[in-house]
Formats: structure tokens, sequence, C-alpha cells
């Protein structure tokens, strides 16, 4: 193989490295910030004084329900190229009832710890509130990105 093939090679392989690093990004990393994004949404929406331990339980919710997702993604077969906004609503709408159920004993928690008469059913409209605040960040992120979800 001649240098020119190799490099040749070389250069499209990484060709999917944007994306990757985009989607490794929001995995990784993006998590914690939309955690952060969910605290101060409920803090700000719904005045509820969550302390520093409610942060970290909130974000520790929502790397359990990226693992939760992971694995119901692997079990949706896909189509390449079908990734379209009208074949993705199921699987939004499904991830999207995975992460206020997974999520939502954090927050209980979260804000069980400031307000201690805290009901269960406020937490469950809380936790919703805050998913689909968090969902509409991940579909303007992922539009803006221009990233398959």
């Amino acid at each position: 193989m001649s240098i020119k093939n190799y490099l040749h090679k070389e250069i499209l392989l990484d060709a999917g490295g944007p994306l990757l690093f985009i989607f490794g990004f929001h995995l990784l990393i993006g998590n914690f910030f939309i955690g952060l994004a969910e605290y101060y949404f409920v803090k700000k929406i719904f005045k509820i004084n969550l302390n520093k331990f409610g942060l970290v339980l909130i974000v520790l919710g929502n790397y359990l329900s990226l693992v939760v997702g992971i694995f119901i993604s692997l079990q949706i077969n896909f189509r390449s190229g079908q990734n379209t906004f009208q074949n993705m609503i199921v699987p939004l709408t499904l991830t999207l009832i995975v992460s206020i159920v997974v999520e939502w004993i954090f927050f209980y928690y979260a804000i069980k710890k400031v307000a201690l008469k805290t009901s269960i059913i406020r937490t469950i409209y809380v936790t919703a509130s805050a998913q689909v605040f968090s969902y509409i960040l991940m579909i303007c992120y992922y539009y803006v990105t221009k990233v398959n979800y």
C-alpha cells in the first residue's frame, strides 16, 4: 500500500471524528450540564431551595438515566438514515418516560432534603417538567449540531 493510499484511508476514517466528539461530549460532559440546567430550572420555576447535595443527586440521576437510555437504544434497531424527527417521536417519548421514572427518586430526595413534607405527586410533576425542559434543550442541541439523534 502506498503512502498516498494509506493517508487517504486515514483521512476517511477520521471524517466521523467530529460527530463522535459531539455525541461523546453529550454523553460525558453534556449530561453534567443538563443536570445543572434541570437543577436551576427546578430552583427558579418551582421556587424550591435545593442545596448542593440536591445538585449532586440530580446530576447522578442524569447519569443513571443515560446508562438506562443507552441500554434501551441498543435494544431498538433503527435503519441508518431514517433518523428524522417523525421517526424519532416514539423513541423520544419512550426515553422521556424512562428518564422521568429513573430520575424521579433522585429529585424526590433532592427536594425532600430541603422540604420534609414533599409529596410524591409533586415531585413526579417537578421531575416531568425538568425532563421536558432538558429534552427541549437536547433536541435544540442536536438540531444545531446536525447530529442524527
